[in-house]
């Protein structure tokens, strides 16, 4: 199984899973186009979400994905995803998010071999070691950057521009479960930059909770304040990043510059129309199928 609270409830509950592909049962890869869109073919594990929060009655499945291909139209590293239905002992589970799984193999397949150190919610080690993110947490703690030679020396540790995509990415399509919850990061060892990818965006483009409606994550509500708060619970070093970078104002000219980029770009309504419509229509008609067989 995979996943956090989508593992709650009994297994006729949709559930999300891994599939690993490992030498115990044949060549430890798979090498098969099961992700059109991804640079590679071959993969040794795949993630299959079942998108627990975006579901019926109020889901559309697919502001995942959709969160993530906007974020790599902006230049970002992001897990390509496909769909598939899931067979479970000849037993259809339903519609799936096929996905890259971010770890090392992820990371080496994408920006090449070496060694990774990779970070997710909770500040959770997925390889590598917390050295190198806990240097930077103690040095964004520490330091003013509004002095241009810190901020220098800031841009050494952390991809600048990755960054700030990532921030208005999730500000934008107001992605209501983060900052607190849901991201990855990860370098280089020893001395790449940090660099910042979504994960599990549920929550964005106007998701409606099924228990609470809209409030308190409608469309009203300011994602930068919301941010500033630390998101639904805590404050993680993302937030604290993003508010240390905009006390520097070459950095904050640079900010909006981006966004204006992006909002005619990546952002535009009709590129996100784009991705919306693509991964509708793939998963129309089987949807329609596994709402009526689960009585949605």
């Amino acid at each position: 199984l995979h996943g956090g609270a989508g593992r709650r409830g009994s297994m006729d509950t949709k559930k999300s899973y891994r599939a690993y592909f490992r030498k115990a049962y044949g060549d430890g890869r798979v090498d098969h186009p099961i992700i059109p869109e991804a640079e590679i073919e071959d993969f040794d594990k795949l993630v299959l979400r079942a998108n627990a929060n975006d579901r019926s009655p109020h889901g559309a499945n697919i502001r995942d994905q959709v969160i993530r291909d906007v974020h790599a139209d902006m230049g970002a590293l992001a897990a390509s995803g496909s769909w598939c239905v899931l067979l479970i002992n000849s037993a259809s589970r339903g519609v799936y998010n096929v996905t890259e799984r971010m770890d090392e193999e992820f990371f080496a397949s994408h920006l090449g071999p070496g060694k990774f150190d990779i970070m997710k919610t909770g500040e959770t080690v997925l390889s590598g070691s917390r050295e190198g993110w806990d240097d930077l947490r103690r040095f964004i703690l520490s330091t003013d950057f509004s002095d241009d030679a810190n901020f220098e020396e800031l841009s050494k540790r952390v991809d600048i521009e990755d960054f700030t995509s990532y921030i208005i990415v999730n500000l934008c399509l107001q992605n209501f479960d983060w900052p607190h919850n849901n991201w990855y990061a990860g370098r280089r060892v020893p001395d790449g930059k940090w660099i910042f990818l979504c994960w599990d965006s549920e929550w964005g483009l106007g998701y409606r909770h099924p228990g609470l409606g809209d409030a308190p994550y409608g469309p009203e509500v300011d994602p930068y304040a919301f941010m500033d708060s630390g998101g639904a619970y805590g404050r993680g070093l993302t937030r604290m990043l993003f508010f240390a970078l905009i006390d520097n104002p070459g950095y904050c000219e640079y900010y909006q510059q981006e966004v204006r980029k992006h909002l005619n770009g990546a952002l535009a309504t009709k590129n996100i129309m784009r991705h919306i419509h693509r991964h509708r229509d793939t998963i129309a008609s089987d949807i329609e199928l596994e709402y009526k067989a689960r009585g949605y």
